[in-house]
């Protein structure tokens, strides 16, 4: 019986074992990792092979880092001020502003 995943769900599951991929795995039921459930999908992720070190060196230099774009994206959407439901409201506050900023700084900031 097989199951659709969503994908959180699959993100959740334990990694495929290459041993049994491989025909080699001697842990059988014992195994931590999965031995069902196997898709084209898991496959091509091992073909990948993922290296751990260069993807931390990336991180940490800020290349190909799709968690902080993913975080800075949500941080700029939450930071836009919101429309007042009042339309006869057409001033915006903005304070903690210094002398060396302008008008066209800040539009670029919100625009």
């Amino acid at each position: 019986m097989s199951k659709k995943f969503g994908p959180s769900a699959k993100r959740n599951l334990p990694k495929v074992c290459t041993f049994y991929i491989r025909g080699q795995c001697t842990r059988g039921k014992l195994c931590p990792y999965r031995h069902e459930n196997i898709d084209e999908e898991d496959l091509e992720s091992l073909k990948k092979g993922v290296n751990v070190e260069e993807r931390i060196r990336e991180r940490f230099h800020g290349i190909n880092d799709p968690i902080a774009k993913k975080i800075l994206d949500r941080v700029k959407e939450e930071n836009l001020p919101k429309a007042p439901e009042d339309m006869n409201i057409t001033t915006l506050f903005i304070g903690g502003v210094e002398e060396s900023v302008n008008e066209e700084d800040i539009k670029k900031q919100f625009l």
